[in-house]
């Protein structure tokens, strides 16, 4: 194994377990025995104390896949950003990279900064109605410009040869998004539809 190899699999692991952490107390309460079992084996007992004690008794709406399909994604976003695109000097933006550029950083807003209000919103264990309209306002915008881009790169052919993936993965955020901020206060436009 390579010295890079290795640095990426240990930035990808303090990173997911780094968003594990913040995610505890969202995990439902018949899944943090399994989520717990993974930490022990992973981050030792410390570790399980520091997660224990983000934990509620009650749990909260997130299944244990739910918690680490979200801190893959986490862990991916980090290492690219710490071992890929941090290393090069920032790209001229016209056409293709203009483009590629509006998808990583709507894409990235959605999975990490506007997932994180919205989870922080549901921490508080009320539901919180402004406060989630609020968001989700900022969600669908942001969710609006990221799609125009997915769509213009993909009829101009520009950035990327997997369309159906970028698709496919742009619509489980946003589907993900949606139903945490349904829980939050603020139902989908769309949940008569």
């Amino acid at each position: 194994m390579s010295m890079n190899e290795r640095v990426r699999i240990v930035e990808f692991g303090a990173a997911y377990w780094q968003r594990a952490e913040e995610m505890a107390a969202l995990v439902q309460g018949s899944d943090q025995p399994q989520l717990l079992a993974a930490v022990r084996s992973n981050r030792g007992r410390r570790a399980v104390k520091r997660f224990v004690s983000r934990m509620p008794a009650g749990g909260g709406p997130l299944s244990v896949d739910d918690v680490d399909t979200v801190c893959k994604r986490f862990a991916l976003w980090t290492v690219r950003l710490k071992l890929d695109w941090g290393r090069h000097e920032a790209p001229r933006l016209d056409g293709a990279n203009m483009l590629g550029h509006a998808l990583t950083s709507g894409i990235y807003d959605l999975d990490v900064h506007l997932r994180r209000q919205v989870e922080h919103l549901l921490l508080q264990r009320r539901q919180d109605p402004p406060a989630a309209h609020h968001l989700r306002a900022l969600v669908e915008a942001r969710a609006g410009e990221t799609a125009a881009a997915i769509d213009v790169s993909h009829v101009s052919d520009m950035t990327c040869d997997h369309w159906d993936e970028v698709r496919e993965s742009f619509d489980a955020i946003c589907n993900d998004l949606d139903g945490l901020l349904t829980l939050a206060g603020s139902p989908s436009a769309h949940a008569d539809r």
